[in-house]
């Protein structure tokens, strides 16, 4: 009894092994940076981003911003594939990895955050230790 019940676990662990091995990662976007600080006195984002694409399946990919493309590459599910990006927007970037047929694989934006300075504390003129 004993023997049947560690052999049908050890069939169960290959089988899962082999399904595991079969089926394909899903593919997923690393943005660096994720956000991009603006500021009143300079209202653009003004940055070199990069856009890492790992896991999928062996196929052309483009990346589109809004209704551009702006290139497109082969990507191995083995290896990690890289779009470089100059970025000048006053908005946020919404990013979409796309095939060449035009089907939405995989999408991220790159967020743009307001930079608000603490107001400074009005200094009173004394000491603490003099009260």
């Amino acid at each position: 009894m004993m023997v049947r019940c560690s052999a049908v676990i050890q069939l169960f662990s290959v089988v899962l092994v082999c399904v595991a091995e079969a089926a394909p990662a899903e593919l997923q976007l690393k943005l660096i940076p994720q956000t991009c600080v603006v500021t009143e006195q300079q209202p653009q984002c003004q940055i070199k981003a990069r856009l890492l694409v790992t896991g999928g399946e062996h196929q052309l990919v483009c990346l589109h911003q809004d209704t551009t493309q702006l290139s497109c590459q082969w990507h191995l599910p083995t290896q990690t594939t890289a779009f470089i990006l100059d970025v000048h927007t006053g908005r946020n970037l919404p990013l979409w990895l796309k095939t060449p047929q035009g089907e939405v694989i995989a999408s991220t934006t790159l967020q743009l955050v307001q930079f608000q300075g603490a107001h400074k504390r009005h200094k009173r003129g004394y000491l603490w230790n003099m009260l």
